[in-house]
């Protein structure tokens, strides 16, 4: 089964600059590792990478039915 991790977080106005900022450095982060990341949001690089991160978000998992 495959699941797709959709994360969406609050940011108001005037602050897309610095989330986007924020996000990419997290991101960059993220895609220098495998793609089973689930141990990678404990670990001390992930919250140093993040650490810019100061939105409210609301992560969810859902299943792949049809990719094409």
């Amino acid at each position: 089964m495959s699941v797709v991790l959709i994360n969406i977080f609050e940011v108001p106005a005037g602050d897309e600059e610095a989330f986007i900022t924020a996000w990419e450095k997290t991101r960059n982060y993220l895609m220098k590792l495998p793609a089973h990341i689930h141990t990678a949001f404990g670990s001390e690089g992930f919250r140093e990478a993040a650490a810019d991160l100061r939105w409210p978000f609301s992560p969810a998992l859902y299943q792949v039915v049809s990719a094409g």
